[in-house]
């Protein structure tokens, strides 16, 4: 997860008042809590997320998901 790449996706959702799942950081979190994590939750390609890191990412994104699609502005057809 490139940091240039996170800061410029967090200033967009900021500049335009969009709602942001900030995975990136839930994984450094996570990291900190336990290093060993890197290595579960990430390929040694060092980018992509192994099958445990896919559940981990699915279930901090799954809640912020539904809370978005809750609401009934967002069900609107345009």
């Amino acid at each position: 997860m490139d940091a240039n790449i996170c800061a410029s996706t967090r200033e967009l959702a900021r500049k335009h008042y969009l709602p942001l799942c900030d995975l990136h950081n839930h994984f450094i979190v996570k990291f900190k809590e336990n290093p060993k994590l890197i290595d579960e939750l990430i390929m040694p390609d060092g980018v992509h997320l192994t099958d445990k890191g896919n559940e981990v990412a699915a279930e901090y994104l799954a809640p912020a998901i539904a809370a978005l699609l809750a609401k009934p502005q967002n069900n609107k057809i345009k």
